[in-house]
């Protein structure tokens, strides 16, 4: 297996409280994470502007659907 071919292992929730999970899952923190995924998906567009080839890490993305 090379460096490029390691397995990803998701890190386990820490939501144990009912109040955590409503929080979380809220209309307000959910704007919040939209407009921090908007930001990250325009700075990431930015850095690629003008090239046809490249790499990405993907670095606490979140876990992994298909488990």
């Amino acid at each position: 297996m090379g460096f490029f071919d390691l397995l990803r292992v998701p890190e386990p929730e820490v939501m144990d409280e009912a109040e955590e999970v409503e929080a979380y899952s809220s209309a307000t923190s959910q704007d919040q994470f939209n407009r921090i995924d908007d930001n990250f998906v325009e700075h990431g567009l930015r850095l690629v502007q003008g090239r046809e080839r490249g790499r990405a890490l993907d670095i606490g993305t979140g876990r992994d659907k298909s488990s």
